[in-house]
């Protein structure tokens, strides 16, 4: 049985708007995104 790797990275981690990030984070292929409290503010 072969198991897949998920990746994910924390919108803290990236500069500009969460729209920006969300976009960036995306096209670099992540699987998943933590969404940092200040951007949703």
């Amino acid at each position: 049985m072969q198991r897949s790797v998920r990746t994910s990275i924390a919108t803290v981690s990236i500069s500009g708007t969460l729209p920006e990030k969300l976009k960036a984070i995306k096209a670099a292929g992540f699987d998943g995104v933590e969404i940092f409290e200040n951007d949703l503010l």
